[in-house]
């Protein structure tokens, strides 16, 4: 059970540091670290934080396969949305490149764009065919 306190202290914890990276013009501010967490820019703590310390709380309600299934949901939401936004951004802004994309120099912006967005295609693809997936492997 120590795992839910760690994640209700530690997304309190992160929305509380975005607050204050945010204040200090930091939305933008790439957070490797965290992108397990879904979270990719500090403005992203800002609402992830919180529902990481939602899960937290839930997890001390629901089994272990609602909370894979929750988590599958989630992921695969974000990486939904995260693919329209890189959808948007070849359409649109040419100069920013994801950070791991940074150093592949043969990569110009609007095809580093359709690099991570096909990326995030992918990983939504398997968080969903995941979810689904649950629900005949394991029946409610």
């Amino acid at each position: 059970m120590i795992w839910e306190y760690l994640l209700i202290v530690g997304g309190l914890a992160l929305t509380a540091i975005s607050w204050w990276k945010i204040g200090q013009k930091k939305f933008y501010e790439d957070t490797p670290w965290l992108y397990p967490l879904s979270i990719y820019v500090w403005g992203d703590a800002l609402v992830i934080g919180l529902f990481w310390a939602a899960v937290g709380v839930l997890a001390s309600w629901l089994s272990w396969m609602w909370l894979v299934r929750l988590l599958l949901l989630f992921y695969g939401m974000r990486w939904f949305f995260e693919t329209i936004y890189w959808l948007n951004h070849q359409a649109h802004e040419k100069t920013f490149i994801p950070w791991f994309l940074q150093k592949r120099k043969w990569l110009t912006a609007d095809q580093a764009a359709i690099v991570y967005q096909v990326l995030h295609l992918c990983m939504t693809t398997l968080a969903w065919f995941g979810l689904i997936f649950s629900f005949f492997a394991w029946p409610v």
